[in-house]
């Protein structure tokens, strides 16, 4: 679960499809990766 405020990172290996249990706004950012 993902409450308000908090981010997850995603590899971009892997699908995936969030769902909302309420009225909600997401805001997705798609960057390069980094040798970190």
């Amino acid at each position: 679960a993902v409450e308000a405020g908090e981010i997850v990172r995603f590899d971009g290996e892997t699908a995936v499809e969030p769902t909302a249990t309420e009225d909600a706004a997401a805001l997705v950012v798609l960057a390069p990766t980094t040798d970190e």
